[in-house]
């Protein structure tokens, strides 16, 4: 959330690269989140032989931070899209 949150303060001053930190901060989170959820699965399956209640848990949690990656890819494409129009405007204003 907090990832999320962090793209929409100071929109005119953060750059496209502070959108690609937030997708790969995202992404190690994902990365974590699902190596929990398959941790818990194959214990499941080889160990307890009974199924964790948490595994739906830190699947969801997993899902919600591959979203937040693509919405940090999202922004930083725009980002970079709209940084780029105002440059090109403000040349044409100078002449």
């Amino acid at each position: 959330m907090a990832l999320f949150l962090n793209g929409y303060i100071n929109n005119v001053r953060v750059g496209p690269k502070g959108a690609y930190a937030r997708a790969v901060g995202a992404g190690i989170g994902c990365l974590i989140m699902g190596q929990f959820a398959m941790a818990l699965i194959y214990d499941a399956f080889t160990v307890a032989h009974a199924p964790s209640f948490v595994i739906p848990v830190f699947g969801t949690l997993a899902g919600f931070e591959a979203i937040s990656v693509y919405i940090a890819v999202l922004d930083g494409v725009s980002r970079k899209s709209r940084i780029g129009k105002a440059l090109a405007a403000l040349e044409e204003v100078r002449g």
